[in-house]
């Protein structure tokens, strides 16, 4: 049996378990309140957020690293494009 995440799209996992626990006397205190749900997952997509953030600050970090050390000395591809936008040319794409 293949497994598809995307068949969990369908179902409302909160009011799932909501009317799971009303069916079987399970105590409300066991689930957190719907303010606390929403404070958890306004939490967890800031933290997301802010880990995005930070891997596309390494990234261009790592670039601008890759950069600062190429060499601009020889002939090559990005002296190439150097000398082209020194002088005004359009540089191709």
């Amino acid at each position: 049996m293949t497994k598809s995440p995307e068949v969990l799209d369908a179902i409302n996992m909160d009011y799932l378990l909501s009317t799971y626990a009303d069916m079987t006397s399970i105590p409300p205190r066991i689930l957190k309140t719907p303010e606390e749900v929403a404070s958890i997952r306004q939490q967890r997509a800031e933290q997301q957020q802010q880990a995005a953030a930070s891997q596309m600050m390494a990234e261009g970090a790592g670039a601008a690293k890759d950069l600062a050390s190429a060499d601009t000395e020889g002939t090559n591809a990005l002296t190439d494009l150097l000398a082209q936008s020194q002088a005004g040319q359009a540089v191709p794409q």
